[in-house]
């Protein structure tokens, strides 16, 4: 999902005021201009993660990342340009594993899944299935359907749902690639789908998000979220956190609210440091979770603890961070820009990995010629195949010299 950048112009109410310049070494913002109670967050001796790498991706001269996602069966992150073009980097170095094109009209790739075959990849008007080695598997354009897709989620191994800024979804057989079912959306457009154990969970941009049966698909429950519009929101057993905009301000929310899903209100408000336009709950832990600003600062926070975040980190960004992933391991971060550039950060364990158990990823073998094999001048050419066909036809019986040379067009022999 792409955002207008919204940049802080330190407001004297401001929780916390930092400005992009105010970089220092390891990527982290300097205390200074910080509010009195809030110099710890950037207290180095508390940091959990620290930037690994940082690389132009393909295409980034032209295009900004607009997708990013880690694999979950290979050490492989994946991520997608507003060209429509994929990459996939291979470990902690971001070694380039496949590149290919998606979209033939450079549509902008709005979402990467990864899936047991290869990885989805979703348009506006396409899903394309890749098998990771870049072959492509399937494509799915029907233009009754993909009019403006934004958002997909996998709701049974083998079915996908996708949303957008359409007033239909529509319910994907991956085997047979045929839509199973399609529905009228609950709210005018379908921004964000998330999966809860007992919802589908579709965000609209009005700022809310519809609790739909799994089966029917029909709406159960409405959680009117922010006044303004809805940034995202993640699940995690019964709880649902949103982040978005003040209508009555114009401006970002500090305030996250945190939802319970067994009574269908809102329990807390929780402030944050920053201003808080992506999130996602760290998959190991009960309730903690990233919090990630437009302007490149994300924190983690455990929102049942009540206690402020241990550090804040800053992204060297010279752009908007648009997106950004969290490996199953949660030992990893992925971030992407506007200015096409992918950030990772990891944990300072020295055995990080992006998942528990990963498959081993296949490599293109190395092509390498013999000395022997290499192709020899023209010169030389000519010359070895006046030899052979003299040899040859000292071998041969049976036909006088004459006759040899003349098949063979080499001249008078003796």
């Amino acid at each position: 999902m792409e955002f207008t950048p919204v940049y802080s112009t330190a407001l004297p109410d401001d929780d916390l005021q930092v400005g992009l310049g105010e970089m220092v070494e390891d990527g982290i913002t300097s205390a200074e201009g910080i509010e009195p109670g809030f110099e710890g967050l950037f207290d180095t001796a508390n940091m959990e993660f620290v930037e690994l790498r940082s690389v132009l991706a393909d295409g980034g001269d032209r295009f900004g990342v607009s997708s990013v996602a880690f694999d979950l069966q290979e050490e492989l992150l994946w991520m997608g340009n507003q060209g429509g073009h994929m990459t996939s980097y291979y470990g902690l170095d971001l070694q380039k594993h496949t590149s290919f094109q998606v979209h033939p009209e450079c549509h902008e790739v709005r979402q990467i899944l990864s899936i047991g075959c290869g990885v989805l990849c979703l348009t506006g008007n396409l899903l394309q299935c890749n098998a990771r080695t870049g072959l492509a598997i399937f494509k799915y354009n029907d233009e009754q359907i993909m009019m403006d897709m934004q958002t997909m989620i996998l709701t049974q191994p083998t079915n996908l749902l996708m949303g957008g800024m359409q007033p239909k979804m529509a319910e994907l057989d991956l085997t047979t690639v045929r839509v199973i079912r399609e529905f009228d959306s609950t709210e005018p457009d379908c921004a964000i789908l998330r999966l809860s154990n007992r919802f589908v969970c579709a965000g609209s941009t009005a700022g809310k998000v519809s609790l739909l049966d799994p089966k029917t698909m029909k709406k159960e429950h409405v959680l009117e979220t922010h006044t303004g519009q809805l940034s995202d929101f993640d699940v995690s057993g019964n709880l649902l956190i949103t982040c978005g905009f003040s209508k009555r301000m114009g401006t970002v929310d500090r305030f996250l609210k945190q939802y319970d899903l067994r009574m269908m209100r809102m329990v807390q408000l929780i402030p944050v440091p920053i201003d808080p336009m992506l999130l996602r709950f760290m998959s190991t832990y009960t309730t903690r979770m990233a919090v990630v600003s437009q302007t490149g600062q994300f924190s983690l926070i455990e929102p049942d603890s009540g206690s402020t975040p241990s550090f804040v980190y800053q992204v060297n960004t010279h752009g908007a961070l648009m997106n950004f992933d969290m490996s199953q391991t949660c030992q990893a971060l992925a971030f992407g820009d506007n200015s096409g550039v992918l950030h990772l950060f990891g944990g300072n364990n020295e055995d990080l990995t992006y998942n528990p158990f990963s498959n081993e990823t296949e490599f293109a073998a190395a092509f390498s010629r013999s000395k022997k094999d290499m192709p020899l001048p023209t010169q030389q050419r000519l010359e070895l195949a006046l030899k052979e066909k003299i040899a040859l036809i000292k071998e041969s019986s049976g036909k006088s010299h004459r006759q040899l040379a003349g098949k063979f067009k080499i001249g008078k022999t003796t």
